[in-house]
């Protein structure tokens, strides 16, 4: 199966529905392990590189340095997180407005 390096379109095309499918691949890409509907391993075992997949998607992203990897974070944080804030402050501020009252 082929790979693309392209997180952007690969964003586009994942459709994230909501802040928890958001939060569930930041946490699967930056803990490099599986959260939510995504998985997040090593590329043939080697700590250099990284294959993103997406249960709902064919196509694996792969982010092939320590570098795309920090890219694709700072992608998702400023793509979907308002404000001056990173992920986790995001997600909690979601979940409480979700409450609720």
């Amino acid at each position: 199966m082929e790979t693309t390096t392209g997180f952007e379109s690969w964003l586009d095309g994942i459709e994230l529905e909501n802040h928890a499918e958001v939060y569930s691949l930041h946490r699967s890409v930056n803990e490099c392990t599986s959260y939510g509907p995504f998985t997040t391993g090593p590329v043939g075992g080697s700590s250099i590189g990284w294959i993103v997949n997406a249960f709902h998607c064919e196509q694996p992203l792969l982010l092939a340095s320590l570098k795309a990897k920090q890219a694709f974070l700072a992608c998702l944080i400023d793509r979907y997180c308002e404000g001056d804030v990173d992920m986790e402050s995001w997600y909690g501020a979601k979940l409480a407005m979700a409450k609720p009252d």
